[in-house]
């Protein structure tokens, strides 16, 4: 890995969302963004800008979760699966201060993003022959719609919970 000017590649650059991190967001859409092209941003004209994810040189995240056979729950019909609740929060940064992106500490600060994104979720796992099944449902309660974010984002995997 090389770093020039103390800024990782952004190749080498953390990211988070998706069905490993922050499962109510996209995968890798949370974290600094940088000015981009039109060329880099669908549905803008050609001299317009945008904010593309490009990563950061720092991440933290955190997942709370309790799983809970459906039987217990009251749903006989469900005998293999589990129900879970989680939140998920977390974020992807730049340590150093003169990188200039759209994230800063606070909610919303001069068109900025949080600078911790939180999602709330439920969702089913079941074992199966060739390995766990999760489905997992996240929410966004605080989407940026400037982003493209929606309030909802559905995961699935087989393999691994």
């Amino acid at each position: 890995m090389l770093v020039s000017e103390g800024v990782l590649p952004l190749e080498d650059r953390f990211r988070m969302g998706g069905a490993s991190s922050l499962r109510g967001f996209l995968l890798d859409s949370v974290g600094p963004r940088n000015q981009g092209v039109s060329g880099e941003c669908e549905d803008l004209e050609a001299d317009e800008e945008c904010w593309v994810p490009t990563g950061g040189d720092a991440m933290a995240g955190v997942t709370f979760e309790i799983a809970a056979p459906a039987p217990l729950l009251g749903l006989r019909s469900l005998t293999d699966m589990d129900i879970v609740v989680f939140v998920d929060a977390g974020t992807a940064l730049f340590a150093l201060q003169d990188v200039e992106t759209d994230y800063a500490p606070g909610d919303d600060v001069d068109g900025r993003a949080p600078w911790v994104r939180v999602g709330p979720g439920i969702g089913l796992r079941y074992a199966t022959p060739v390995g766990p099944l999760a489905l997992d449902l996240g929410f966004n309660p605080w989407r940026l719609e400037r982003h493209g974010e929606s309030i909802l984002r559905l995961h699935f995997a087989l393999g691994a919970f």
